[in-house]
Protein backbone atom coordinates (compact mmCIF):
# COMPACT_ATOMS: atom_id res chain seq x y z
CA UNK A 1 0.00 0.00 0.00
CA UNK A 2 1.36 3.77 -0.56
CA UNK A 3 1.57 5.88 1.92
CA UNK A 4 1.65 9.62 1.67
CA UNK A 5 3.94 11.91 3.53
CA UNK A 6 2.62 15.12 5.40
CA UNK A 7 3.29 17.26 2.84
CA UNK A 8 1.40 15.17 0.50
CA UNK A 9 -2.00 14.83 2.99
CA UNK A 10 -1.86 18.54 3.92
CA UNK A 11 -2.14 19.44 0.32
CA UNK A 12 -5.26 16.58 0.13
CA UNK A 13 -6.60 17.82 2.89
CA UNK A 14 -6.48 21.67 1.65
CA UNK A 15 -7.90 20.78 -1.79
CA UNK A 16 -11.07 18.84 0.44
CA UNK A 17 -11.16 21.90 2.93
CA UNK A 18 -12.14 24.08 0.19
CA UNK A 19 -15.29 21.96 -0.63
CA UNK A 20 -16.08 21.61 2.99
CA UNK A 21 -16.17 25.63 3.28
CA UNK A 22 -18.20 26.20 0.80
CA UNK A 23 -20.56 23.50 2.05
CA UNK A 24 -20.41 25.26 5.41
CA UNK A 25 -21.49 28.71 3.90
CA UNK A 26 -24.61 27.33 2.89
CA UNK A 27 -27.96 27.94 4.67
CA UNK A 28 -29.39 24.25 6.11
CA UNK A 29 -31.67 23.54 3.17
CA UNK A 30 -29.55 23.78 0.81
CA UNK A 31 -26.65 21.59 2.97
CA UNK A 32 -28.72 19.27 3.31
CA UNK A 33 -29.68 18.90 -0.40
CA UNK A 34 -25.77 18.84 -1.45
CA UNK A 35 -25.35 16.35 1.28
CA UNK A 36 -28.07 14.15 0.11
CA UNK A 37 -27.01 14.56 -3.61
CA UNK A 38 -23.45 13.77 -2.69
CA UNK A 39 -24.02 10.65 -1.18
CA UNK A 40 -26.55 9.44 -3.81
CA UNK A 41 -23.83 9.96 -6.48
CA UNK A 42 -21.55 8.32 -4.66
CA UNK A 43 -23.44 5.10 -3.13
CA UNK A 44 -24.63 4.76 -7.08
CA UNK A 45 -21.09 5.39 -8.81
CA UNK A 46 -19.75 2.81 -6.24
CA UNK A 47 -22.41 0.11 -6.80
CA UNK A 48 -22.70 0.70 -10.91
CA UNK A 49 -18.70 0.31 -11.36
CA UNK A 50 -18.90 -3.40 -9.55
CA UNK A 51 -21.39 -3.93 -12.66
CA UNK A 52 -20.17 -2.48 -15.64
CA UNK A 53 -17.04 -0.93 -16.43
CA UNK A 54 -16.02 2.91 -15.94
CA UNK A 55 -13.94 4.28 -18.79
CA UNK A 56 -14.49 7.97 -17.82
CA UNK A 57 -11.33 9.08 -15.73
CA UNK A 58 -13.19 12.00 -15.10
CA UNK A 59 -16.14 10.67 -12.93
CA UNK A 60 -13.39 7.84 -11.65
CA UNK A 61 -11.74 11.58 -9.99
CA UNK A 62 -14.86 12.88 -9.11
CA UNK A 63 -16.40 9.62 -7.47
CA UNK A 64 -12.40 9.62 -5.65
CA UNK A 65 -13.01 13.35 -4.54
CA UNK A 66 -16.52 12.89 -2.98
CA UNK A 67 -16.32 9.82 -1.05
CA UNK A 68 -13.44 11.63 0.45
CA UNK A 69 -15.08 14.93 0.81
CA UNK A 70 -17.99 13.33 2.80
CA UNK A 71 -15.82 11.84 5.46
CA UNK A 72 -14.64 15.31 5.47
CA UNK A 73 -18.16 17.84 5.96
CA UNK A 74 -19.31 18.79 9.15
CA UNK A 75 -20.81 15.73 11.08
CA UNK A 76 -25.06 15.73 10.33
CA UNK A 77 -26.71 16.58 13.42
CA UNK A 78 -29.16 13.77 15.05
CA UNK A 79 -30.09 15.52 17.85
CA UNK A 80 -28.75 12.65 20.61
CA UNK A 81 -26.33 12.34 22.59
CA UNK A 82 -22.89 10.17 22.07
CA UNK A 83 -21.08 9.46 24.79
CA UNK A 84 -19.27 6.77 23.10
CA UNK A 85 -15.71 8.56 23.69
CA UNK A 86 -15.96 10.53 26.37
CA UNK A 87 -17.88 7.52 29.24
CA UNK A 88 -15.39 4.40 29.85
CA UNK A 89 -16.01 1.63 31.92
CA UNK A 90 -12.93 1.40 34.15
CA UNK A 91 -13.86 -0.82 37.14
CA UNK A 92 -16.60 -3.19 37.54
CA UNK A 93 -17.69 -4.70 41.42
CA UNK A 94 -19.07 -7.84 42.28
CA UNK A 95 -20.92 -7.53 45.41
CA UNK A 96 -22.54 -11.14 47.17
CA UNK A 97 -26.46 -10.35 47.67
CA UNK A 98 -26.95 -13.99 49.38
CA UNK A 99 -27.18 -17.90 48.71
CA UNK A 100 -30.30 -18.47 46.48
CA UNK A 101 -31.66 -22.22 45.61
CA UNK A 102 -31.62 -22.40 41.46
CA UNK A 103 -32.51 -26.25 41.35
CA UNK A 104 -35.07 -27.69 39.18
CA UNK A 105 -37.99 -29.22 40.60
CA UNK A 106 -38.91 -32.71 38.75
CA UNK A 107 -42.71 -32.67 37.50
CA UNK A 108 -44.38 -33.85 34.50
CA UNK A 109 -46.49 -31.75 32.50
CA UNK A 110 -46.18 -30.52 28.68
CA UNK A 111 -43.71 -28.52 27.25
CA UNK A 112 -44.54 -25.30 25.96
CA UNK A 113 -43.24 -24.53 22.11
CA UNK A 114 -44.46 -20.74 22.63
CA UNK A 115 -44.47 -18.56 25.95
CA UNK A 116 -47.46 -16.49 26.46
CA UNK A 117 -46.58 -13.47 23.59
CA UNK A 118 -44.15 -15.21 21.23
CA UNK A 119 -42.12 -18.02 20.83
CA UNK A 120 -39.63 -19.66 23.20
CA UNK A 121 -38.40 -22.98 24.81
CA UNK A 122 -37.57 -24.99 21.46
CA UNK A 123 -35.76 -23.91 18.22
CA UNK A 124 -35.48 -19.83 18.71
CA UNK A 125 -36.90 -19.53 14.95
CA UNK A 126 -36.15 -16.09 13.22
CA UNK A 127 -39.09 -13.72 12.57
CA UNK A 128 -40.40 -14.58 9.07
CA UNK A 129 -39.46 -11.90 6.03
CA UNK A 130 -42.97 -11.63 5.66
CA UNK A 131 -42.58 -9.48 9.20
CA UNK A 132 -39.59 -7.38 7.43
CA UNK A 133 -41.63 -6.53 4.44
CA UNK A 134 -44.19 -5.14 6.70
CA UNK A 135 -41.90 -3.00 8.74
CA UNK A 136 -39.99 -1.48 5.64
CA UNK A 137 -43.80 -0.46 4.12
CA UNK A 138 -44.93 0.87 7.69
CA UNK A 139 -41.27 3.04 8.67
CA UNK A 140 -40.19 3.96 4.73
CA UNK A 141 -43.17 3.81 2.57
CA UNK A 142 -41.75 1.49 0.18
CA UNK A 143 -44.90 -0.39 -1.16
CA UNK A 144 -42.80 -3.54 -1.49
CA UNK A 145 -44.66 -7.17 -2.27
CA UNK A 146 -44.19 -10.63 -2.07
CA UNK A 147 -42.17 -10.70 -4.63
CA UNK A 148 -40.39 -8.38 -3.37
CA UNK A 149 -39.26 -10.67 -0.59
CA UNK A 150 -38.37 -13.56 -2.57
CA UNK A 151 -35.68 -11.49 -4.26
CA UNK A 152 -34.52 -10.92 -0.51
CA UNK A 153 -34.62 -14.55 -0.25
CA UNK A 154 -32.67 -15.47 -3.33
CA UNK A 155 -29.92 -12.74 -2.01
CA UNK A 156 -29.74 -14.21 1.15
CA UNK A 157 -29.61 -18.29 -0.37
CA UNK A 158 -26.79 -16.94 -2.97
CA UNK A 159 -24.89 -15.82 0.09
CA UNK A 160 -25.24 -18.79 2.61
CA UNK A 161 -24.35 -20.83 -0.85
CA UNK A 162 -20.68 -19.44 -1.48
CA UNK A 163 -18.14 -21.75 -0.02
CA UNK A 164 -16.19 -18.09 1.42
CA UNK A 165 -19.05 -17.30 3.34
CA UNK A 166 -19.65 -20.68 4.82
CA UNK A 167 -16.37 -20.82 5.99
CA UNK A 168 -16.35 -17.50 7.34
CA UNK A 169 -19.77 -18.33 9.38
CA UNK A 170 -18.32 -21.72 10.47
CA UNK A 171 -15.24 -19.99 11.80
CA UNK A 172 -16.82 -16.45 13.66
CA UNK A 173 -19.27 -15.31 16.07
CA UNK A 174 -22.15 -13.94 14.66
CA UNK A 175 -21.19 -10.01 15.47
CA UNK A 176 -17.94 -11.30 14.04
CA UNK A 177 -19.17 -12.49 10.78
CA UNK A 178 -21.85 -9.08 10.81
CA UNK A 179 -18.07 -7.70 9.46
CA UNK A 180 -17.91 -8.94 7.03
CA UNK A 181 -21.59 -9.84 5.55
CA UNK A 182 -21.53 -5.93 5.25
CA UNK A 183 -19.22 -5.69 2.70
CA UNK A 184 -20.33 -8.75 0.63
CA UNK A 185 -24.03 -7.52 1.06
CA UNK A 186 -23.60 -4.67 -2.27
CA UNK A 187 -22.53 -7.76 -4.16
CA UNK A 188 -25.17 -10.21 -3.29
CA UNK A 189 -27.37 -7.16 -4.30
CA UNK A 190 -25.29 -6.42 -7.68
CA UNK A 191 -25.91 -9.90 -8.76
CA UNK A 192 -29.27 -9.78 -9.02
CA UNK A 193 -29.85 -6.10 -9.58
CA UNK A 194 -31.51 -6.94 -13.29
CA UNK A 195 -34.11 -8.75 -11.67
CA UNK A 196 -35.26 -5.68 -8.72
CA UNK A 197 -34.22 -2.42 -9.98
CA UNK A 198 -36.11 -0.49 -7.87
CA UNK A 199 -35.52 -2.50 -4.71
CA UNK A 200 -31.56 -2.71 -5.37
CA UNK A 201 -31.67 1.56 -5.79
CA UNK A 202 -33.28 1.60 -2.35
CA UNK A 203 -31.06 -0.27 -0.72
CA UNK A 204 -27.71 1.87 -2.40
CA UNK A 205 -29.49 5.38 -1.66
CA UNK A 206 -31.00 4.85 1.93
CA UNK A 207 -28.53 4.05 4.39
CA UNK A 208 -31.31 3.37 7.52
CA UNK A 209 -33.25 0.87 4.71
CA UNK A 210 -30.20 -1.04 3.84
CA UNK A 211 -29.00 -1.44 7.66
CA UNK A 212 -32.84 -3.00 8.42
CA UNK A 213 -32.74 -5.58 5.12
CA UNK A 214 -29.19 -6.12 7.03
CA UNK A 215 -30.75 -6.88 10.32
CA UNK A 216 -32.85 -9.04 9.17
CA UNK A 217 -31.06 -11.30 6.57
CA UNK A 218 -27.60 -11.22 8.33
CA UNK A 219 -28.98 -13.83 11.00
CA UNK A 220 -30.65 -16.06 8.84
CA UNK A 221 -27.45 -16.15 6.54
CA UNK A 222 -25.25 -16.70 9.10
CA UNK A 223 -26.80 -19.83 10.45
CA UNK A 224 -28.13 -21.27 6.81
CA UNK A 225 -24.52 -21.39 5.87
CA UNK A 226 -22.64 -22.56 9.09
CA UNK A 227 -25.27 -25.51 8.37
CA UNK A 228 -24.04 -25.88 4.84
CA UNK A 229 -20.61 -25.93 5.70
CA UNK A 230 -21.23 -29.21 7.47
CA UNK A 231 -22.50 -31.01 4.18
CA UNK A 232 -19.39 -30.55 2.62
CA UNK A 233 -16.34 -29.80 5.46
CA UNK A 234 -13.73 -32.42 5.74
CA UNK A 235 -15.06 -34.26 8.62
CA UNK A 236 -12.28 -33.96 10.67
CA UNK A 237 -13.28 -29.96 11.32
CA UNK A 238 -17.10 -31.42 12.39
CA UNK A 239 -15.78 -33.89 14.66
CA UNK A 240 -13.38 -31.36 16.76
CA UNK A 241 -16.31 -29.05 17.58
CA UNK A 242 -19.01 -29.59 20.23
CA UNK A 243 -22.76 -30.89 19.81
CA UNK A 244 -24.98 -27.51 18.88
CA UNK A 245 -28.53 -27.32 18.08
CA UNK A 246 -27.74 -28.25 14.13
CA UNK A 247 -24.73 -30.59 14.95
CA UNK A 248 -25.81 -33.96 17.02
CA UNK A 249 -23.62 -37.06 17.31
CA UNK A 250 -24.42 -40.79 17.95
CA UNK A 251 -22.49 -43.50 18.91
CA UNK A 252 -24.43 -46.26 16.56
CA UNK A 253 -27.11 -46.78 14.54
CA UNK A 254 -29.23 -49.58 15.79
CA UNK A 255 -26.84 -51.05 17.91
CA UNK A 256 -27.42 -51.14 22.32
CA UNK A 257 -23.79 -50.96 23.57
CA UNK A 258 -24.96 -51.26 27.27
CA UNK A 259 -27.43 -54.00 26.63
CA UNK A 260 -25.27 -55.17 23.78
CA UNK A 261 -27.93 -56.17 21.36
CA UNK A 262 -29.64 -54.58 18.28
CA UNK A 263 -32.57 -52.48 19.33
CA UNK A 264 -35.45 -50.77 17.24
CA UNK A 265 -35.44 -48.06 20.30
CA UNK A 266 -31.95 -47.06 19.61
CA UNK A 267 -32.93 -46.46 16.09
CA UNK A 268 -35.68 -44.49 17.08
CA UNK A 269 -33.42 -42.37 18.61
CA UNK A 270 -31.82 -41.64 15.27
CA UNK A 271 -34.66 -41.07 13.35
CA UNK A 272 -35.98 -38.94 16.08
CA UNK A 273 -32.74 -36.25 15.38
CA UNK A 274 -33.16 -36.62 11.67
CA UNK A 275 -36.94 -36.05 11.70
CA UNK A 276 -35.91 -32.65 14.22
CA UNK A 277 -33.81 -31.41 11.66
CA UNK A 278 -36.01 -31.76 8.97
CA UNK A 279 -38.32 -29.46 11.07
CA UNK A 280 -35.68 -26.70 11.65
CA UNK A 281 -35.30 -23.67 9.93
CA UNK A 282 -32.01 -24.44 8.60
CA UNK A 283 -31.67 -28.57 9.05
CA UNK A 284 -28.66 -30.13 11.16
CA UNK A 285 -26.15 -33.04 10.69
CA UNK A 286 -26.10 -36.19 12.50
CA UNK A 287 -22.56 -37.91 12.90
CA UNK A 288 -23.26 -41.47 13.12
CA UNK A 289 -20.41 -43.72 14.85
CA UNK A 290 -19.52 -40.92 16.96
CA UNK A 291 -20.00 -41.01 21.44
CA UNK A 292 -20.92 -37.45 22.70
CA UNK A 293 -17.42 -36.72 23.72
CA UNK A 294 -16.53 -36.56 19.57
CA UNK A 295 -14.50 -39.51 20.65
CA UNK A 296 -14.39 -42.61 18.08
CA UNK A 297 -16.89 -45.63 17.99
CA UNK A 298 -16.73 -46.41 14.58
CA UNK A 299 -19.76 -48.52 13.02
CA UNK A 300 -18.51 -52.31 13.40
CA UNK A 301 -21.70 -52.93 15.85
CA UNK A 302 -23.99 -51.79 13.30
CA UNK A 303 -22.10 -53.43 10.34
CA UNK A 304 -22.38 -56.78 12.09
CA UNK A 305 -26.20 -56.71 12.43
CA UNK A 306 -26.39 -56.17 8.71
CA UNK A 307 -23.45 -58.37 6.71
CA UNK A 308 -24.07 -60.46 4.07
CA UNK A 309 -21.86 -62.46 2.33
CA UNK A 310 -20.31 -60.87 -0.92
CA UNK A 311 -22.02 -57.91 -0.13
CA UNK A 312 -20.24 -54.20 1.32
CA UNK A 313 -20.62 -53.43 4.70
CA UNK A 314 -21.14 -49.66 4.26
CA UNK A 315 -23.02 -50.14 1.47
CA UNK A 316 -25.75 -52.24 3.40
CA UNK A 317 -25.20 -49.55 6.18
CA UNK A 318 -26.43 -46.84 3.67
CA UNK A 319 -29.20 -48.71 2.37
CA UNK A 320 -30.66 -49.92 5.50
CA UNK A 321 -30.56 -45.83 7.45
CA UNK A 322 -31.80 -44.80 4.21
CA UNK A 323 -34.90 -47.57 4.31
CA UNK A 324 -35.69 -46.35 7.87
CA UNK A 325 -35.84 -42.77 7.09
CA UNK A 326 -38.10 -43.28 3.76
CA UNK A 327 -40.18 -45.41 6.10
CA UNK A 328 -40.84 -43.38 9.09
CA UNK A 329 -41.23 -39.99 7.56
CA UNK A 330 -42.03 -40.37 4.12
CA UNK A 331 -40.10 -40.38 0.68
CA UNK A 332 -40.57 -36.07 0.42
CA UNK A 333 -38.67 -36.16 3.35
CA UNK A 334 -36.64 -38.82 2.72
CA UNK A 335 -35.11 -36.52 -0.32
CA UNK A 336 -33.96 -34.04 1.89
CA UNK A 337 -31.18 -36.60 3.61
CA UNK A 338 -27.78 -37.50 2.41
CA UNK A 339 -25.65 -39.97 3.41
CA UNK A 340 -21.60 -40.22 3.32
CA UNK A 341 -19.54 -42.74 5.16
CA UNK A 342 -15.95 -41.86 6.57
CA UNK A 343 -12.61 -43.02 7.61
CA UNK A 344 -11.57 -41.99 10.55
CA UNK A 345 -8.35 -43.33 12.66
CA UNK A 346 -9.13 -46.73 11.55
CA UNK A 347 -12.87 -46.77 11.61
CA UNK A 348 -15.91 -46.36 9.35
CA UNK A 349 -18.61 -42.50 10.58
CA UNK A 350 -21.51 -41.62 9.03
CA UNK A 351 -22.43 -38.12 8.46
CA UNK A 352 -26.24 -37.56 7.51
CA UNK A 353 -26.83 -33.90 6.60
CA UNK A 354 -30.27 -32.84 6.97
CA UNK A 355 -31.43 -30.18 4.57
CA UNK A 356 -34.91 -28.29 6.26
CA UNK A 357 -37.88 -29.82 4.87
CA UNK A 358 -40.85 -27.52 2.87
CA UNK A 359 -43.58 -29.19 4.76
CA UNK A 360 -43.96 -30.27 8.62
CA UNK A 361 -42.93 -33.70 9.37
CA UNK A 362 -44.06 -36.37 11.96
CA UNK A 363 -42.10 -39.15 12.53
CA UNK A 364 -43.66 -43.24 13.12
CA UNK A 365 -41.27 -44.44 15.45
CA UNK A 366 -40.71 -47.16 18.02
CA UNK A 367 -40.32 -46.10 21.96
CA UNK A 368 -40.39 -47.77 25.43
CA UNK A 369 -42.39 -46.13 28.18
CA UNK A 370 -41.85 -46.21 32.21
CA UNK A 371 -43.17 -49.70 32.17
CA UNK A 372 -40.97 -51.24 29.41
CA UNK A 373 -43.97 -51.65 27.21
CA UNK A 374 -42.94 -51.10 23.60
CA UNK A 375 -45.40 -48.36 21.38
CA UNK A 376 -45.59 -47.07 17.70
CA UNK A 377 -46.56 -43.90 16.32
CA UNK A 378 -46.34 -40.77 14.44
CA UNK A 379 -44.91 -37.86 16.69
CA UNK A 380 -43.73 -34.34 15.89
CA UNK A 381 -40.16 -33.62 16.42
CA UNK A 382 -38.41 -30.89 16.70
CA UNK A 383 -34.50 -29.09 18.06
CA UNK A 384 -34.43 -27.90 22.28
CA UNK A 385 -31.31 -26.01 22.23
CA UNK A 386 -28.59 -29.38 21.85
CA UNK A 387 -31.63 -31.99 22.58
CA UNK A 388 -34.03 -33.41 20.45
CA UNK A 389 -38.13 -33.21 21.56
CA UNK A 390 -41.42 -34.23 20.25
CA UNK A 391 -44.34 -31.68 20.66
CA UNK A 392 -47.57 -33.42 21.29
CA UNK A 393 -49.87 -31.12 22.44
CA UNK A 394 -52.04 -30.30 19.57
CA UNK A 395 -52.43 -26.36 19.90
CA UNK A 396 -48.81 -26.10 20.88
CA UNK A 397 -47.98 -27.62 17.57
CA UNK A 398 -49.87 -25.54 14.95
CA UNK A 399 -48.46 -23.09 16.78
CA UNK A 400 -45.05 -23.98 15.89
CA UNK A 401 -46.01 -25.14 12.37
CA UNK A 402 -47.90 -21.39 11.89
CA UNK A 403 -44.25 -20.13 12.81
CA UNK A 404 -42.09 -22.30 10.89
CA UNK A 405 -43.89 -22.51 7.81
CA UNK A 406 -46.80 -20.27 8.10
CA UNK A 407 -50.36 -20.69 7.96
Amino acid sequence: MRSFGSGAQSQLYALLDAGRDRFIDLDETDQEEFRTALKRFVSRYGFISQVLPMADTTMEKRYAYGRMLERRLPTEPTGSMDLGDQVQMTHLRVKRTGEHDLSLEEGEGVLRAFREGGPGGYEDLLAPLSELIDRLNERFGADLSEADQVHLEGIGADMAADPEVQQQAAANTEENFGIEFDKRFTDAVAARMGQAEELTIRILDRPEFRSEVIRALMPRVYERARVAFQKSCPIGELLARKEDQHLEFKSTLRWDLKAGEKSRVVESATIKTIAAFLNSEFGGTLVIGVADDGSIVGLEHDYATLRKHGKDDSDLFLLHLNQLVESSAGLAAAANVTTTIHHVDGHDVCRVHVEPSGHPVETDITEVDQRGQFSRGPRFFVRLNNATRAIDDEHERQRFIAQRWGA
